[in-house]
């Protein structure tokens, strides 16, 4: 009995964090499609952001040619580890090793769930690497303030990157 209360409650507990049930401002999500469908998009949502903040980055900092050629090293890299990183979390399988009977270039480790995992996984990825853009503006600000335009340097201009 005790058993299949734990069950129950841990079937709750990552339902209601993971989006299944409704939250206040979160809809219900009834099929797997639907909950990759709402990832995906929110990876667009925030790879968008991430485009525009690089936009405003290279804008405020036009006048060094230096830096902005460093910079799209850096953003080359940093794409290079992001999807390295996915794929060390969330492998692809050859899907001959798995099942014979499966004519597809690899299978998910995790079932349908595997491209949610990714995207969720990717959009973390993808804040974490607004938060450094931010961080770089405001330290490239206080090490190099006579290349940059001062309004770009206020701590609001800066965090509503």
């Amino acid at each position: 009995m005790k058993i299949i209360l734990i069950i129950n409650f841990l079937i709750i507990f990552f339902s209601i964090s993971s989006g299944f049930v409704k939250a206040e401002d979160k809809p219900i999500y009834k099929t797997q499609a639907e909950i990759n469908i709402a990832s995906r998009k929110d990876l667009e949502k925030v790879n968008d952001k991430l485009k525009l903040i690089i936009k405003k980055v290279k804008k405020i900092f036009k006048k060094d040619s230096l830096f902005l050629n460093e910079f799209d090293n850096s953003q080359r890299a940093w794409v290079n580890y992001k999807e390295a990183m996915v794929e060390n979390l969330y492998p692809k399988m050859n899907s001959e090793k798995i099942n014979k009977k499966n004519n597809l270039p690899y299978c998910m480790l995790y079932g349908t769930i595997d491209i949610g995992f990714r995207y969720s996984y990717m959009r973390e990825l993808t804040e974490d690497r607004i938060k450094q853009l931010k961080r770089l503006v405001k330290l490239r600000c206080l090490n190099n303030p006579d290349i940059i335009d001062e309004e770009f340097c206020q701590d609001d201009y800066i965090e509503n990157l």
